[in-house]
Order: structure tokens, then C-alpha cells, then sequence
């Protein structure tokens, strides 16, 4: 929810600041020395967050903000019990400040900071990463895996995601905007191969249901309708499944996948190796782990573990694990009580979490900004479940 005294105050230099935050997260975050933006906004956010207790005298901080800051502070201590400090100390920082820029953002929104500023920089970056990925369709050879000014096609499909989800939290021009968060995820299913995008839609096919489930409940009329569809989608599926099987292995992404499904993608191996390597690495320290980035450091393949919950059981053992992890259930519980009394913005919640653990099989999210700013936004939207209950 929004403080009840900073409902009716504009705030026109944080929402500034939160758009401009948003947009370097989202597009300029594989960018060269531009990507530390991200940390001075996080900085002048803070700041401002700091006047205005000053001349208002109050500063709403929701109970639950604590949960991401006592994450941070114990991937930080476990710098201490790292075999490669420095390392880990780089990315204890970059971590940091990830997670306190989303915070501030968070504290803005609920503080009186406008959400149609987060939707306005969404689509702003949203348009800024198709047009840089288009324009590698010229270029590109194969499978297409596009990946724009983000250089990772992986990252493309996440940060597109992302922007689509704030774009349909639009209350103003609903339709224009959720077509438009639609497109985005579209063109990162087509373009950038990433099986993560297979998540996304079966996580909006789960909302589908419960909206139609929600709408079938009102009528008897309404149900019947429903149920037709239902029969109609069936019966399609059905007698057009051939035709779009076929169709769809010469999309990337799904070709990708059967090639998974059949033991002949590389990448799905090697990552399964990490897994059982990462699970050997735990053991050595199963309750705090080896420290922050230090399965990089440890293990055998020079790198991240792909896989957030093997990354964060070497790096940070079961305490880190649980801390990360409450967040989700806090969310996922509130979102669930937040549908039940009928809150739109609820659902949303729900299917920000439900993607971001479904995602986190392949990739580690913990050390994403933009995936800190996606918790963020799934906690402002059920502390509003909560005072509409």
C-alpha cells in the first residue's frame, strides 16, 4: 500500500529518479562504465529518501523491507569466510547495491512515488531492446538468439519480461498496455531462444485459468460460456496439434527445448554437471556456506553455477538459502490472500514469483538487479493486497 499522508503529494524528482533507475537496470546493465548508474541513482534515491523524512518528519517503511536488507548484510559477512575475499567483496558490493536500489525504489512507491513512472520507463526500455535486437536480424545466421544491447539473449528474455509484467500493472489505457507487455514477451519468445520464455507462458496460462475460474464463479451463464471455450480449445488442440508441433520446431526456442528433452542440447548437460558439482561443494559448509561467489572460485568450470538454488547453497549454505527463499513465501502467501478478496494486482504478484522460481532452475538471480527490482514490485503490489483486505 501507499502511505495514507503521500497518497495526495506529487513527488516529480523521485519518480525521475526511480524512471531513470528502472531504465538503467533494465537496458544499459551489460553496458560498460554507463552500468554504474545504477549505483549513483541508488545513491541520490537514498538521499531523497533522506530530505523528505527530514522536512515531512515520516517515512513509511514497510515491515517486510527488512527481509531483502538482512539477505544482503549476510552475503556481505560471508566475505569473512570466502577462500577468495576479493573477489567476493566486488560482488558483495555489486549485490548491495542491487538490492538497495530496488529498495529505494520500493520505498519510493511507497512513499507517494508514482507507479506510472516505472510503467512509462518500462515500456521506454521495452522499445530501447527490441530496436538494438532488431537490428541483429541482418547479421544473424541460424538459430535465432538475439540478444540487443544487453549481449545475452538469456538477459534479453528476462528484462523483457520484466518490463511486460510492470506494463500490466497499468490502471490507465489497460488494454494498450498489457497488448503492449504482451508484445514484448512475444518478440523474447520468438528472438531470443530462451527456455526461460516457456516459464513465462505457462505461469500466464495458470492466470488465464484463474481469471476464467474467478469470472466463471459470478454466473451460471458465465460458467457455461467458460466450459464452451474450454470444449472449443480442446477440440482445436486436438485436430490442429500435428500442424503447430511442426510448425513450432522451427521455432528456436522450442527446438531448443526438444533438443533438451532429448539429451542433445550441451548446455542442459554441462548444467546438470554443476548441479552435482555445486551439491558437493555445499557439503563442505551445508548451514553458511563457502561465501558469496565462490562457487566461481571453487569449482571446476570458472563460472556461476546457472542455477540459483545450487548457487546459493555452495555460496551462502541453508541460512542463505532460507533468507533468500522467505521472501518468496511471504509474497506467494499474500498474493494468494489477495485473490481471494479480489484484488487484480494480486495475480501479478503471484506471477512474478511463480517465474522468477521457475527462471531460477537456469539462472542465479541473486546477484540480477533486475530481478531484485522484480521482487521489489511483487512486495509494493501485496503490502496494496493487504490494505485492500
Amino acid at each position: 500500500m501507499v502511505h495514507k499522508e503521500a497518497k495526495t503529494r506529487r513527488w516529480p524528482l523521485m519518480n525521475g529518479l526511480a524512471m531513470l533507475y528502472v531504465f538503467t537496470v533494465l537496458v544499459l546493465t551489460a553496458v560498460p562504465v554507463i552500468s554504474r548508474l545504477g549505483a549513483i541513482l541508488s545513491l541520490a534515491m537514498l538521499l531523497g529518501l533522506g530530505f523528505h523524512y527530514l522536512k515531512m518528519r515520516s517515512l513509511y517503511v514497510p515491515k517486510w523491507f527488512i527481509l531483502p536488507m538482512l539477505f544482503a548484510l549476510f552475503a556481505f559477512t560471508s566475505v569473512m569466510w570466502s577462500v577468495d575475499q576479493l573477489s567476493a567483496i566486488y560482488s558483495a558490493i555489486s549485490l548491495s547495491a542491487g538490492v538497495w536500489g530496488a529498495g529505494c525504489v520500493w520505498l519510493a512507491l511507497q512513499n507517494g512515488a508514482s507507479l506510472s513512472a516505472l510503467i512509462a520507463s518500462s515500456f521506454l526500455s521495452g522499445v530501447v531492446i527490441m530496436a538494438t535486437a532488431s537490428l541483429e536480424l541482418y547479421t544473424s545466421a541460424g538459430d535465432l538468439r538475439l540478444s540487443g544491447i544487453l549481449g545475452n539473449p538469456n538477459l534479453l528474455a528476462m528484462n523483457l519480461t520484466i518490463a511486460a509484467f510492470i506494463m500490466f500493472l497499468s490502471e490507465k489505457k489497460r488494454v494498450l498496455c498489457k497488448t503492449t507487455g504482451l508484445c514484448f514477451v512475444i518478440f523474447a519468445t520468438v528472438f531470443s531462444g530462451s527456455i526461460k520464455m516457456l516459464f513465462f507462458w505457462i505461469v500466464f496460462l495458470f492466470y488465464l485459468v484463474l481469471k476464467g475460474y474467478q469470472i466463471a464463479k459470478k454466473s451460471h451463464l458465465m460458467k457455461a460460456l467458460c466450459s464452451g471455450l474450454l470444449l472449443l480449445l480442446a477440440i482445436a488442440a486436438v485436430y490442429l496439434g500435428s500442424l503447430l508441433f511442426q510448425n513450432l520446431e522451427g521455432i528456436t526456442v522450442f527446438k531448443r527445448f526438444f533438443q533438451l528433452l532429448e539429451g542433445e542440447n550441451t548446455s542442459g548437460i554441462t548444467r546438470l554437471a554443476m548441479v552435482n558439482e555445486g551439491l558437493t561443494l555445499w557439503m563442505q559448509s551445508p548451514f553458511m556456506g563457502n561465501g558469496i561467489d565462490q562457487f566461481r572460485v571453487l569449482g571446476s568450470y570458472g563460472t556461476y553455477a546457472h542455477n540459483n538454488y545450487i548457487e546459493l547453497l555452495c555460496d551462502f549454505g541453508i541460512s542463505g538459502l532460507f533468507l533468500y527463499y522467505f521472501s518468496y513465501f511471504v509474497i506467494t502467501a499474500k498474493s494468494i490472500k489477495g485473490i481471494v478478496a479480489g484484488y487484480e494486482h494480486a495475480y501479478f504478484a503471484l506471477m512474478m514469483i511463480i517465474t522468477m522460481a521457475l527462471w531460477e532452475v537456469g539462472v542465479v538471480s541473486y546477484s540480477e538487479k533486475s530481478m531484485w527490482l522484480m521482487m521489489v514490485l511483487a512486495f509494493h503490489l501485496v503490502s496494496a493486497a493487504d490494505a485492500k483486505g
